[in-house]
C-alpha cells in the first residue's frame, strides 16, 4: 500500500507498509516490535501495546508507524 491523501483543509498524507523485523514477547506488557520506517529506513523499537494503539513515532523523520494503518506522515508540497 501506498497511498496519498488530501484533507479538507489541503494537506496531505502518504501512507506506506510498514516492516516488522523483529518479535520479543515478554511477560505483563513489555512485548516489543522492531519496525523498519518505510521512509528513511530507521529501526524503530515499540512496545507492542502502543503499536497496536496510537502507534509509534520515528525519531528521524517523524512518520507515526502503526498496526492498523501501517506508515503515516504528512507530504510538503514541492510545488
Amino acid at each position: 500500500m501506498n497511498t496519498i491523501i488530501t484533507n479538507k483543509q489541503g494537506k496531505k498524507t502518504e501512507y506506506k507498509d510498514n516492516e516488522i523485523v523483529r518479535r520479543i514477547s515478554r511477560a505483563n506488557g513489555k512485548s516489543q516490535v522492531q519496525i523498519k520506517c518505510p521512509y528513511c529506513g530507521t529501526l524503530v523499537w515499540a512496545y507492542s501495546f502502543s503499536f497496536g494503539g496510537c502507534g509509534k513515532k520515528c525519531p528521524k523523520c517523524g512518520a507515526i508507524h502503526s498496526r492498523l494503518l501501517g506508515s503515516i506522515r504528512e507530504v510538503n508540497d514541492e510545488s
